[in-house]
């Protein structure tokens, strides 16, 4: 086997091993990033019943929780934060979803995403809410506004 062939084979092994350990980085980071998104969901569940209640007048019957709802298509989704709240008389279903960084794409994800495929399966008006601990952009909270999300709540609001 010439030089040239050794070298490339070489290589080629080099190259087969770091992209297997970069597969192993990302699903290692995502996963990092998952538990970032349960303890501000955590975080969340705690702190948002006063929040609500003080700037919406949302009043939460029972807990917040973290949950699977299943769906008319009978699939079961993962929802972040879920309850159930009244505001004179009115019915509220609290459903939110929680991120390390809030990207437009995310929002996208889910609005047209997650809260479409829940459709129809509560009773009450739907009231979708993101925590996050920081944004892609700074318009963000906007975008997230004109998608139908009624609040983008902040970590550094939930104080210590």
């Amino acid at each position: 086997m010439s030089e040239i062939a050794k070298t490339q084979k070489r290589i080629s092994a080099a190259f087969r091993r770091l992209l297997k350990n970069e597969s192993i980085m990302r699903v290692n980071l995502n996963e990092c990033e998952r538990v970032d998104e349960y303890t501000l969901g955590n975080k969340a569940i705690a702190n948002l019943p006063t929040l609500l209640e003080q700037e919406f007048g949302l009043k939460i019957k029972g807990k917040l929780l973290r949950d699977y709802v299943k769906n008319k298509q009978g699939d079961q989704i993962e929802v972040n934060i879920l309850g159930k709240a009244t505001n004179n008389g009115d019915k509220f279903i609290i459903i939110g979803e929680c991120k390390v960084q809030l990207s437009k794409n995310k929002i996208c994800e889910f609005s047209a995403g997650k809260l479409k495929r829940l459709a129809g399966v509560f009773e009450g008006q739907l009231f979708p809410i993101l925590i996050a601990h920081w944004k892609t952009e700074p318009d963000v909270d906007d975008f997230a506004r004109k998608q139908g999300i009624k609040r983008v709540y902040y970590s550094y609001e939930f104080g210590h």
